[in-house]
C-alpha cells in the first residue's frame, strides 16, 4: 500500500511540473528537471523542489523553489536560475485568494518574512516576523517585535508595527488592538473608531459586532450604536442575518437571529447555529439533532 501511495505521489508530482513545462526526475534523494522531450535541463542537484502556485491562469508560467543545502531559490519554467538558493524558507501555502493565484511567495531569511513575486522581485523584503495567512483585500497583516502593522502588495508599509493586535481588512477596515482595547482603522491608518471595546469580530454587510463588559452589540462604520450591546455573543452577518445568543431559561446560552435593524427575526430557542448560505442556515438542538431552517425560521425539510 506504501509503495502504491508512493508512486501515485510520483505520478502526481511529474504532471504537476509538466504543466510548467519541466519535468522532475530524481535519484538518490536528488532532484533533476527534463524538458518536455526528455532533454536535462538541470542535473541531480537539488534536494527539494515545490511549485509556487496551485490554482492560477499563469500556472504554466509559475517559478518553481528549489532546495540545494538547506537554501532555497527559484527556477523558472525553462529551468534557468532566477533566485539562487539563499532563502531559509518559502510556502505559498497561506490562502488562495487572487492575490495569491496571482503568485507572491513568501520567503524567510535570518529569521525574518518577506515576499518575492514571479519574476523574482522582493516586493516586501525579509524583515518581519511573521505574517497573516492571506492578503486581505491587497493588503497583509504583519508583525515585527510583538507590534502588529499592515503591508500592501506594493511592499508599501501603510500602517507601521504598533498595535498588540490586529485582524485582517474586511469592507476597507481592519480592528486593531491598543493597549487591551479594539477599535478600528480605514486603509490609510486612520483611526476612525477609536479603542475602547473588550473585543469585535469584522465587519461584514455594513456593520460589525463588538463587545463591553461582557455584551455584544453591532456598530456601523461611522462608530455609531445601531444595535444595543445586549447579546452574551454576536457574529457577522450574513445575508441580512446575523446570530446572536441570550441566556435559555436554565442559564443556558439559546441561539437566535436578528436583522440589521436588531429586530429578532428567529427567536433564540436552538443550542447552536450556523450562518445563513443560500437562504438556509443549519441549526441544532439539544440531544444532538440538526436540521435546516428558511429565514423564517420554518424548517427545511
Amino acid at each position: 500500500m506504501k509503495k502504491l501511495i508512493t508512486i501515485c505521489f510520483l505520478i502526481a508530482t511529474i504532471f504537476v511540473v509538466n504543466a510548467q513545462g519541466l519535468e522532475v526526475f530524481t535519484k538518490r534523494g536528488k532532484f533533476g528537471f527534463k524538458d518536455q522531450r526528455g532533454k536535462i535541463i538541470i542535473p541531480l542537484k537539488y534536494d527539494s523542489y515545490e511549485h509556487t502556485l496551485n490554482y492560477s491562469e499563469d500556472y504554466k508560467n509559475a517559478l518553481i523553489a528549489v532546495k540545494l543545502n538547506d537554501k532555497w531559490g527559484f527556477i523558472d519554467k525553462t529551468g534557468q536560475e532566477i533566485i539562487p538558493p539563499k532563502y531559509d524558507d518559502q510556502t505559498k501555502n497561506i490562502g488562495f485568494t487572487q492575490q495569491y493565484k496571482n503568485g507572491l511567495v513568501a520567503v524567510q531569511q535570518n529569521g525574518k518574512w518577506g515576499f518575492i513575486d514571479q519574476t523574482g522581485k522582493e516586493i516586501i523584503s525579509p524583515k518581519y516576523d511573521s505574517f497573516s495567512r492571506d492578503f486581505s483585500e491587497g493588503i497583509i497583516l504583519v508583525s515585527l517585535n510583538d507590534k502588529y502593522g499592515y503591508v500592501d502588495m506594493s511592499g508599501k508599509e501603510i500602517i507601521s508595527p504598533k498595535y498588540g493586535y490586529s485582524k485582517d481588512f474586511s469592507e476597507g477596515i481592519a480592528a486593531v488592538r491598543l493597549n487591551g482595547k479594539w477599535g478600528f482603522v480605514d486603509q490609510t491608518g486612520k483611526e476612525i473608531i477609536l479603542p475602547i471595546y473588550d473585543e469585535t469580530k469584522s465587519f461584514s454587510e455594513g456593520l460589525v459586532a463588538v463587545q463591553q463588559n461582557n455584551k455584544w452589540g453591532f456598530i456601523d462604520k461611522s462608530g455609531k450604536l445601531i444595535i444595543p450591546l445586549k447579546y452574551n455573543s454576536a457574529s457577522l452577518f450574513s445575508e441580512g442575518l446575523a446570530r446572536i445568543s441570550i441566556y435559555g431559561t436554565y442559564g443556558n446560552d439559546i441561539c437566535g437571529f436578528i436583522d440589521k435593524k436588531g429586530v429578532v427575526v428567529i427567536p433564540p430557542k436552538y443550542n447552536m447555529v450556523d450562518d445563513f448560505k443560500d437562504g438556509k442556515a443549519k441549526v441544532y438542538v439539544y440531544l444532538g439533532d440538526a436540521y435546516y431552517i428558511d429565514k423564517n425560521g420554518n424548517v427545511i425539510e
